[in-house]
């Protein structure tokens, strides 16, 4: 609690830090890439033995004293950023294949390849959607998305028919109860606990099956201990949660008067949404097991700074916004103009 207490105290710092700074800041093309090649750099580190740090059968941390960080997280707003920056300086090349997609997919590529053999899939899918979200916003069309999608999908079918851990996964998620005893031992037990809490759950800290049932229940599946704890009621204020950020979000990019402005609001308001949606989706059956975490509920420093940094890029296009309402000026009042015309004919 005191860990995260501080990752969630510097993460506020974090976004006050980029509100100020302002979206103009994020705008200027050496900002955008000097982001992008940190993350590229720390990403590239990650994979060099004895210098990542390894857990549980991946290698996704750097160790920096007595703070492990998680670089993939700072790639995911390097990406928003950088897909914001190309469509926003070339609007008319985005509807050619090359220009919309191709060139844009390989920026997002160079950092996918460094996320997808940590292994981290699930990133990797989340950075690719954010990709191709934010291409479709920018104004790319729906053949050019069909040509994207089609590929894409075939080769994660590929790795997933050749990866036996990813494809148990998968056999699991269409049989969670006959495969309980192995692959689907997590679901099983997520699906036990909303079972068993109910409407109104068993109480705060009562849960049973965080009890060695649910691994990880404080980090990917913390939300059916939520459901256990305090219920069926709780869990929907939580996704009406999410729901009101997205929305919010969306809002406010809806209202940005240029094309950066407007990607950036919607790339971090889609990230954090779509982050929630494949974490609910998994821990309730929906979809297959991605190891995602809850946005601002898990546990991990690394993924609260970024849900922190794309809260603060959302206020600034919020502030950039204000500033160009206030900027505006008023129309003359229809009173105003009969005055002023009955005052020039008795002159």
């Amino acid at each position: 609690m005191i860990k995260q207490s501080m990752w969630a105290v510097f993460g506020v710092l974090l976004a006050v830090i980029i509100y100020f700074l302002g979206i103009d800041f994020f705008r200027k093309p050496l900002v955008v890439w000097g982001i992008w090649l940190v993350a590229i750099v720390l990403l590239g580190l990650v994979l060099v033995p004895g210098i990542g740090h390894a857990a549980n059968g991946a290698r996704r941390w750097l160790v920096l004293g007595p703070v492990m960080f998680q670089p993939s997280e700072l790639a995911k707003i390097a990406i928003i950023l950088l897909i914001a920056s190309y469509a926003s300086y070339n609007q008319r090349r985005l509807q050619t294949f090359v220009g919309g997609i191709v060139l844009p997919f390989i920026l997002a590529g160079v950092t996918v390849a460094l996320i997808y053999p940590e292994p981290d899939r699930g990133c990797t899918i989340l950075c690719l959607a954010i990709t191709l979200s934010l291409l479709f916003l920018a104004g790319i069309k729906l053949w050019q998305i069909a040509l994207t999608v089609f590929p894409l999908s075939a080769v994660f079918l590929y790795i997933i028919l050749k990866d036996p851990v990813r494809l148990a996964r998968i056999l699991s998620w269409l049989d969670v109860e006959g495969t309980k005893g192995g692959a689907g031992w997590q679901v099983w037990g997520s699906l036990l606990a909303f079972g068993s809490g109910g409407l109104f759950g068993r109480g705060l800290g009562s849960s049973r099956q965080k009890l060695e049932y649910i691994p990880f229940h404080y980090t990917d599946f913390i939300l059916p201990v939520i459901g256990e704890e305090l219920g069926f009621i709780c869990v929907c204020f939580v996704i009406l949660a999410f729901l009101f950020l997205v929305l919010s979000g969306l809002y406010i990019a809806s209202k940005a008067n240029n094309m950066f402005s407007f990607l950036v609001a919607a790339g971090c308001s889609l990230a954090i949404g779509l982050q929630a949606i494949i974490n609910i989706g998994v821990v309730s059956g929906i979809l297959p097991n991605k190891g995602l975490p809850l946005p601002f509920i898990s546990y991990g420093g690394s993924n609260l700074l970024f849900v922190f940094a794309c809260l603060g890029l959302i206020l600034a296009v919020a502030s950039e916004n204000m500033l160009a309402e206030l900027e505006t000026p008023e129309p003359a009042r229809c009173d105003t103009v009969v005055e002023i015309n009955s005052t020039r004919k008795g002159n």
